[in-house]
């Protein structure tokens, strides 16, 4: 994969979605429901570090006479950058993920969308992004979603690219500032970017689960782009 974003499809919830592969989707409304990303591609790009600038609000000053109103109250003022909204849950922000005793290891730094509403994932193959307006590691309910590039132009093939070699009852450790959160590989499933569930992807509901998401199968040069996903669910061992 070169160092453009790959294609996903996403399904409709509100307007949201991601897509993988780059892997990308779209985020719905900013509210207590963010959910999904949109239909797009991972976005190579680094990883957004602003952070708002603070807004002061002052009482306005009544210009010309006329009858006393009262005190004209303050109205609040959030930003709307995505930067200032905290991540969703409950919940340990990963650090680290590793596969099946060392065999993929890699870095993880958290992600959000970039201005077109997409999932960010860091260039190049050797780090992996995790979205931080989903569930943390070892959360309480919902899909933690952990992506990363399959190969690189700079890298070369990456860690995740064994994914797709994964076998149902391999162990992955989500390391924390913590500790760590050990699951268990459930399934693996290799599906075309148009088909991908973008709304299951990155449900927020439901027993807590990993997804580890890459792309997979035949390469295309003329969209420099994978024609599938890689979608790895892990569940948390007791």
């Amino acid at each position: 994969m070169s160092q453009r974003p790959l294609p996903v499809r996403v399904a409709a919830a509100s307007a949201a979605a991601l897509s993988a592969g780059a892997l990308a989707w779209y985020l719905p409304d900013l509210g207590a429901a963010l959910t999904a990303p949109r239909t797009g591609a991972f976005a190579v790009s680094d990883m957004p570090s602003a952070s708002p600038t603070p807004v002061s609000v002052t009482d306005p000053v009544a210009v010309g006479a006329g009858p006393s109103r009262g005190p004209v109250p303050r109205i609040g003022v959030r930003s709307a950058d995505l930067a200032a909204l905290p991540s969703v849950d409950n919940g340990l922000v990963p650090t680290r993920v590793v596969v099946a005793g060392g065999e993929v290891d890699l870095p993880v730094v958290p992600a959000g969308v970039d201005m077109a509403g997409a999932m960010e994932v860091p260039a190049g193959s050797f780090t992996a992004a995790w979205y931080r307006f989903g569930p943390g590691a070892g959360a309480s309910e919902g899909a933690a979603v952990v992506a990363a590039h399959v190969s690189s132009r700079a890298d070369g093939r990456g860690p995740f690219s064994r994914l797709v070699a994964l076998q149902p009852g391999a162990r992955v450790d989500l390391f924390t500032d913590q500790g760590a959160v050990t699951y268990e590989v459930v399934s693996v499933e290799q599906v075309a970017k148009l088909s991908l569930d973008t709304a299951s992807l990155f449900d927020r509901a439901g027993g807590h689960r990993l997804h580890l998401v890459t792309c997979g199968g035949r390469y295309d040069r003329s969209t420099n782009s994978y024609e599938d996903n890689v979608v790895v669910v892990a569940r948390p061992v007791a």
